[in-house]
């Protein structure tokens, strides 16, 4: 299980999620996390997850109705950062969503909510220390 901390548009609401490859999951928290990301999936924009985030399965993706058709896990970067990455797929405006690694720092974090809010798009922030989901 990979614990997540997801910060939304508004940088008040901080949410304790969980991504788990395993279906049975049933966490509440799990649910919130995936049920935004769901209904997200349903615009015409890409899901974004950075390198440095796990991989959920389809089969969970489609468990909680996210549309696996625009989910995208990018490849590492070997010049930006991963911050970087975020902010300019945000700036791109062809991401609904971007779920990115909390390896960012706190300040980035914050900047790059700010950022997203202005361009219609979610940053989501998921814990990497554990292995990733495959």
């Amino acid at each position: 299980m990979i614990q997540a901390h997801v910060k939304t548009q508004n940088p008040s609401q901080l949410f304790h999620c969980s991504l788990t490859s395993s279906i049975r999951s049933s966490h509440k928290s799990n649910h919130s996390l995936f049920s935004r990301i769901a209904l997200l999936s349903n615009q015409q924009q890409w899901l974004l997850f950075t390198a440095e985030t796990p991989r959920p399965e389809a089969s969970q993706l489609r468990k909680h109705n996210v549309c696996c058709e625009r989910v995208i896990h990018m490849k590492p970067s070997q010049v930006c950062s991963e911050a970087e990455i975020v902010k300019r797929a945000i700036l791109s405006r062809n991401a609904s969503a971007i779920v990115a690694s909390n390896n960012i720092s706190q300040f980035e974090q914050a900047q790059l909510v700010k950022l997203a809010t202005q361009y219609q798009c979610e940053v989501f922030f998921v814990s990497s220390e554990q292995d990733r989901i495959h």
